[in-house]
């Protein structure tokens, strides 16, 4: 039985605009509580703490992401560790805890999330009839994060469990 590849911290914060991996590789954190998927962003930049989905399903490409809320398929694929730029590859997390995952300001500690239709790259409270669309509960309330850009945005510890690309 072949055992799960893994990958150390520093390599899921690497970008770059040539595929380094294969598109859709998956890994694993070294202690194994985090799942990690290879991607290309297209449409625009994701920024760190994003919730991302899977691109427009008429130009179907797998694994390719962008942060807009998606009419095709409104289920989170995975939430970006770090920012990366439009055109460019690099990892997502798909499983495990997240320190920083960008909401609307409005969530509370046990909170289900679901993407947020009103705000690109960003959770939000479900409702209910939304329960299908769960990836993820937050570990506290409301608090706020400095992003790799400078950005002061708000942000929960959660736990991703059931994202799209998982």
């Amino acid at each position: 039985m072949a055992l799960p590849k893994t990958i150390h911290a520093g390599q899921v914060t690497e970008v770059s605009t040539t595929p380094l991996e294969i598109i859709g590789s998956i890994r694993y954190s070294e202690d194994g509580l985090k799942k990690y998927r290879y991607i290309k962003v297209v449409t625009v930049a994701l920024l760190q703490g994003e919730v991302c989905y899977q691109a427009d399903l008429a130009t179907y490409d797998p694994f390719n992401v962008h942060n807009d809320y998606s009419v095709d398929c409104p289920h989170a694929a995975a939430v970006a560790i770090v920012s990366i730029p439009l055109n460019s590859y690099g990892w997502v997390q798909v499983g495990g805890y997240h320190p920083n995952l960008r909401e609307d300001g409005a969530v509370a500690l046990k909170d289900p999330l679901i993407g947020d239709g009103n705000d690109d790259g960003e959770c939000d409270t479900m409702a209910a009839t939304e329960e299908h669309l769960v990836f993820a509960f937050t570990l506290s309330d409301t608090t706020t994060f400095e992003d790799d850009n400078g950005n002061t945005l708000n942000c929960c510890k959660a736990y991703l469990h059931n994202c799209l690309f998982g």
